[in-house]
């Protein structure tokens, strides 16, 4: 649920912080430079203002810059600790995943109570069996290999991976 706007974020964060939007920029500018984005003095202050809100690349420059959860920053209730620990490491960045977040918040602020409750349940029954699907014990993968190395005229080779120790590498060819 939206309980703020960016602008009042922007704000309390320099309040809390006694920032200058100078020291805003200057942070900034290393996300900046690695993403191709443009984030000028201007811009920043019509943020500040409220006049404009920024679109979702200059969002992540300013959660990124600012060590803040860019969804917190447009003003959600959420924890405003960013997450630095990614639990999946195939998960895009947060940086290219900050427009399915605001997408999937405007919808969840567009369900009754009753269905948010049905939407929460549901996800967390989706990550439970994620992480099931994943959790491959060692005799499970040996008995894997087994089977797969056993059959007759294949065309594939199969081994453990040596970075991830949960997968199994199938080589065609």
């Amino acid at each position: 649920m939206r309980t703020s706007t960016t602008a009042e974020r922007l704000k309390q964060l320099i309040h809390e912080r006694n920032l200058k939007q100078i020291d805003i920029l200057e942070a900034c500018q290393p996300y900046c430079k690695k993403y191709g984005v443009q984030l000028k003095k201007n811009d920043l202050s019509q943020y500040i203002s409220g006049k404009v809100t920024p679109k979702q690349n200059k969002l992540s420059i300013l959660g990124m810059a600012l060590n803040v959860n860019e969804v917190w920053l447009m003003g959600y209730d959420v924890p405003k600790e960013r997450d630095n620990n990614p639990k999946d490491k195939n998960a895009k960045s947060k940086y290219e995943n900050v427009q399915n977040q605001e997408k999937f918040l405007d919808i969840l602020d567009e369900l009754s109570p009753a269905l948010q409750e049905h939407l929460l349940k549901t996800a967390k029954d989706l990550l439970d069996t994620q992480n099931k699907i994943h959790q491959v014990t060692k005799s499970e993968q040996e008995y894997i290999k087994n089977v797969l190395n056993s059959v007759p005229n294949k065309n594939y080779s199969v081994s453990s991976s040596t970075e991830d120790k949960d997968t199994i590498n199938i080589n065609y060819g």
